[in-house]
């Protein structure tokens, strides 16, 4: 495998990442993971610095405890979200976490 050398605007995005919190305050664990299906359970911080990202496949959020903020629309327990592929994305962990 072949990394690119980072431009200096990815260096500075991933040091302010890292200041932020970005190394520290997430916790995930793969529940299953079968071919054609997975599921995870995921924590992560209050004011988590979550980039914005996509996936190469669809996915289902489901907020067990506490809350995010997904754009202009806070969502809590029992809410649930779907990000269809490749589609960028980001949410706020709410003030517990979530």
């Amino acid at each position: 495998m072949t990394m690119k050398t980072m431009t200096d605007t990815q260096i500075e995005g991933i040091t302010r990442l890292v200041k932020a919190g970005y190394l520290h305050g997430d916790e995930t664990t793969i529940l299953v993971d079968i071919p054609g299906f997975s599921m995870a359970h995921a924590w992560l911080k209050t004011d988590y610095p979550l980039m914005r990202h996509s996936r190469d496949s669809n996915c289902m959020y489901c907020v067990i405890a506490a809350s995010l903020k997904l754009g202009t629309e806070e969502l809590g327990s029992r809410d649930c979200f779907f990000v269809p592929v490749d589609v960028p994305y980001t949410y706020v962990p709410g003030g517990d976490g979530v």
